[in-house]
């Protein structure tokens, strides 16, 4: 099984935590992972490939010409240009390679991979799940397509490189990038969204449960509660979308323990939390913890209570 990572030298610990998280669950499975970086230095190689040694199992590093990102749109706030790189995949990935499952590095797998893994994908690009974004006709106004094509989550990808290669993707993804850099707003989750609106395959949303899958006010059609229950109680992979665990204010994801389980496997175990907030809103947050642990404010999450 071909996994591929794409990071800059700040997400180093989560990327060995989502390491750690699908070793531990798929220790009959031989894993080669590959990972393109940004400004990775050889000691923090170094790093995740003992945690993979241990593990028995096989890790390739990659890097990619920096300059290559930086002539295309600026990314949303929360994001760094270290997004475009799965743009790049086709060329940066051994010729041999003709599938491969992308995972974001705010993400950690909770079961087997086998059964995503071996879904039929050939004429196809990609093996998704839509984004609760695909619920929102904004997004679709924006990049002009029709809303009943969907809108997925490139965080977790299976992904036909064969396919990228013969269809020319990164070749399509760079020439939409220049013509209509106006509409882009999600990098290249956006340009991937529009040249794949008519050839992905959409998966289960236990596939990529994001954060808001988790939220008490459902963000999809009563035709999907069904599938939106199994995403929650029995979730294959758990995707951080929103504040982190490893911050204070991210502590309330019903599966924040699960992040912390598996960090407890890495050289991070037990690192101090930091805030999210800055500011203000940080020393608010604070105060209402406080006022809450002593039970003059009632506690609020925005998530369901799952007993895991």
């Amino acid at each position: 099984m071909n996994i591929l990572c794409c990071i800059d030298q700040n997400y180093l610990m989560p990327l060995c935590v989502t390491l750690a998280s699908i070793y531990e669950n798929n220790k009959e499975t031989h894993i080669t992972t590959h990972v393109i970086g940004k400004g990775l230095e050889d000691s923090h190689k170094a790093i995740a490939k003992e945690l993979s040694n241990k593990y028995h199992q096989e890790i390739f590093f990659y890097s990619i010409d920096k300059e290559l990102l930086e002539t295309l749109p600026a990314v949303h706030s929360y994001l760094t240009n270290a997004t475009y790189i799965r743009l790049f995949i086709s060329n940066i990935l051994p010729k041999n390679i003709d599938k491969i499952l992308y995972l974001d590095n705010d993400i950690i797998i909770n079961d087997k991979l086998d059964d995503l893994w071996n879904i039929d994908i050939k004429g196809h690009p990609c093996a998704v799940v839509m984004d609760s974004y695909a619920y929102d006709i904004s997004h679709f106004n924006r990049l002009q397509y029709p809303m009943s094509k969907g809108y997925f989550n490139a965080g977790v990808m299976l992904i036909n490189l064969k396919y990228w290669r013969e269809h020319k993707v990164l070749e399509q993804a760079l020439s939409f990038a220049e013509k209509y850099k106006e509409r882009i707003y999600m990098a290249d989750q956006d340009i991937m969204n529009y040249l794949f609106q008519d050839s992905k395959i959409n998966l289960p949303l236990k596939f990529n449960s994001i954060c808001t899958y988790f939220f008490i006010r459902k963000p999809v059609p009563y035709e999907l509660w069904d599938e939106l229950k199994e995403a929650q109680e029995h979730p294959v992979i758990i995707h951080f979308t929103w504040i982190k665990p490893w911050f204070y204010e991210g502590l309330d994801h019903p599966y924040a323990k699960e992040f912390f389980k598996y960090q407890s496997l890495t050289k991070w175990n037990g690192m101090p939390l930091k805030y999210y907030y800055k500011g203000w809103e940080k020393y608010k947050f604070i105060i209402n913890s406080f006022l809450r642990k002593i039970g003059l404010k009632k506690k609020y999450s925005p998530y369901i209570d799952i007993q895991l």
